[in-house]
């Protein structure tokens, strides 16, 4: 996984953001004895019919902590499933270590369609996750 950590999945900003909403993006923080557990969910918007395309590379979380806080590793990524389609909330859990307050800031890189017919593409989602 090392290798994975030191490749940023998008480091000059070229993926389109999902101005298109096909995503909803929540996230939160909870205590975890010393540390906290970052949460990620990545849900295709049912309004728009979005879906999952598996037949394109995984779901990708880059985060950055704040000072005074700490990540294992940067890049985080969950294996599409065995379906060429599917709607399944995607979740990241991300254990964070440190003190005082601060914004883990990073963002999410995914392929989405819209609509049964629509166009699939690969988008991108800020993800801002208050410490402290």
């Amino acid at each position: 996984m090392a290798d994975l950590e030191e490749r940023e999945p998008d480091p000059n900003g070229w993926v389109p953001n999902d101005d298109e909403g096909l995503v909803v993006l929540e996230s939160s923080a909870v205590a975890d004895g010393d540390a906290l557990r970052v949460a990620v969910v990545l849900r295709p918007n049912s309004d728009v019919s979005a879906h999952w395309n598996n037949e394109a590379g995984p779901t990708q979380l880059w985060i950055a902590a704040p000072e005074g806080w700490a990540v294992e590793q940067r890049l985080h990524a969950i294996p599409n499933p065995a379906a060429d389609v599917s709607d399944e909330p995607r979740t990241f859990e991300v254990a964070i270590e440190g003190s005082g307050g601060g914004v883990l800031r990073g963002y999410a890189v995914y392929f989405v369609c819209e609509g049964d017919t629509g166009v699939c593409m690969s988008r991108r989602q800020d993800v801002e996750v208050v410490l402290g």
